[in-house]
């Protein structure tokens, strides 16, 4: 392959910042030269079309991966959101895949786990039919529809509950991801009410961004299904953060889905399943424990 030149989108965020580390730790192997693009949400808006055009157009990108959009699952039920809800997750993705069909490149966009509605109560697979709950689904449903109808070369990578070191203190942004706010809490001694009836696989963005790499690299093309190996309830995640870490898991308190009530509905089983991974033979993503593991010891919290 040789030289590659590729764009992430959204380098601030988790999973963007995560797939900057991993390209930064795949230059020199497989003999790629790799020249990255990596763009903050205060960098670049992508609802900024013109710019967003002149970047590509400019840069001439192999890979653009598309790792901003609107994730305040709640936000996106207010009235007065919904419009910039669908430009993010639906119209935007699409824009940016043309222009990259434009300049021959390939558009890798990242959906969620919450486009199905969890009744199955057994992993999703990649044909399974989806049934959003909300509207923060329903926009990234309608964003996967739209890029997959007018796209030649595209990626569509489905994931969920996802935590990064972008989403931990030492990033200096201010948000928080889960682990984080299990560490946070039980370091203060404040009780945490976790849900204990709604279950998935949370996935380590670091993880996630070396298999999408690794697959855009090898010239995959189309709709996949990327998340830790297992299932677990969040109140059962929550217990092995305070384990792990030596915390007090009784500050730990397990309540019903019905008891929290939250503006958006989510699924109550979100579990995918790797299925076109494990065809492919190339399913070596992490169990849920042990990338939970390794992200606390990237975190410096565990040696």
């Amino acid at each position: 392959m040789g030289r590659v030149k590729v764009i992430v989108f959204g380098a601030s965020g988790q999973l963007g910042g995560d797939l900057v580390r991993v390209l930064d730790k795949v230059k020199g192997k497989m003999g790629l030269e790799i020249e990255i693009l990596a763009l903050t949400r205060n960098q670049l808006d992508i609802r900024d079309k013109h710019k967003v055009k002149d970047i590509i157009f400019s840069f001439k990108p192999d890979f653009v991966f598309n790792a901003t959009g609107w994730n305040d699952v709640d936000g996106a039920e207010k009235p007065e959101n919904v419009k910039d809800v669908f430009e993010l997750n639906s119209f935007c993705p699409l824009s940016i895949a043309l222009l990259c069909d434009e300049v021959g490149a390939n558009f890798v966009n990242v959906s969620t786990d919450y486009v199905f509605d969890g009744k199955k109560m057994s992993p999703y697979e990649e044909n399974d039919e989806p049934n959003p709950l909300s509207v923060y689904a329903l926009s990234k449903l309608f964003g996967e529809i739209l890029v997959r109808k007018y796209s030649k070369k595209f990626i569509i990578v489905r994931s969920g509950g996802l935590y990064g070191i972008n989403g931990s203190p030492v990033s200096g942004r201010a948000y928080r991801n889960f682990p984080e706010k299990v560490i946070e809490n039980l370091l203060s001694g404040k009780k945490m009410k976790v849900v204990f009836d709604r279950f998935s696989a949370p996935t380590w963005t670091f993880d996630l961004a070396r298999k999408i790499s690794e697959m855009a690299f090898e010239g995959f093309c189309g709709l996949i299904h990327i998340m830790q190996l297992g299932e677990i309830s969040w109140f059962d995640f929550a217990c092995e953060v305070a384990k792990i870490l030596k915390l007090d898991i009784n500050l730990v308190e397990p309540v019903p889905e019905a008891e929290f009530k939250t503006p958006a509905q989510r699924p109550k089983y979100s579990v995918l399943k790797n299925s076109i991974l494990e065809e492919l033979g190339k399913n070596d993503m992490l169990e849920v424990k042990e990338a939970l593991r390794q992200y606390l010891k990237q975190r410096g919290l565990l040696t």
